[in-house]
């Protein structure tokens, strides 16, 4: 299928629907690492959040045939990602306080180990905002509105007046910068 084939919320929705298991896999490439961000910032259990995103996928295939039209699949999923948490944050509160101690006991996770996870956090966001400085205005605008605002490529071009090609070439070029004074750090 060709991209513009694939760029249309409703067309990739409805084939989905329909049985076409091409358009699942585009709706979990292009949506997955945004739900386990957002999960991220509801939840701080990762392995929580995980399982909440793949309830969530293994749901959508199971009652595919029954779901209704949307033109908007990112908030489609934000909405039903965020009820199955909540569901699932429910339930873990309904816990006796034993069950709850039980629970604790056997995490994987210890207090240092998030400890430690929280700290590496942080160090990556202070080396990012470095290497972010590095960019010129025109590749962090782009950046902005690709990654932060949700713009598509075509729609960056029209904003910006720049060519379709620019904004990826520009896009592609500010990552390559940022992934090489990431690695300077690392």
């Amino acid at each position: 299928m060709s991209v513009n084939l694939w760029s249309n919320d409703k067309m990739i929705w409805d084939q989905f629907r329909n049985g076409c298991d091409y358009s699942f896999k585009v709706i979990y490439e292009n949506h997955v690492q945004n739900l386990l961000l957002y999960g991220r910032r509801l939840n701080h259990d990762r392995d929580l959040v995980a399982n909440c995103v793949q309830q969530l996928f293994a749901n959508l295939l199971d009652r595919r045939k029954h779901l209704g039209p949307t033109d908007n699949i990112n908030y489609y999923l934000l909405k039903a990602f965020r009820s199955i948490l909540i569901k699932e944050l429910k339930k873990a509160q309904k816990l006796s306080p034993e069950q709850l101690k039980i629970e604790r006991s056997t995490s994987v996770d210890s207090i240092e180990d998030e400890i430690i996870y929280e700290e590496s956090l942080k160090q990556q966001k202070k080396e990012l905002q470095s290497a972010m400085k590095q960019l010129s205005p025109r590749e962090k605008e782009i950046l902005y509105l690709k990654y932060f605002a949700n713009v598509a490529n075509k729609q960056i071009a029209e904003l910006l007046s720049i060519s379709y090609q620019s904004v990826k070439n520009t896009a592609s070029r500010a990552i390559q910068k940022l992934k090489d004074d990431m690695m300077k750090v690392a």
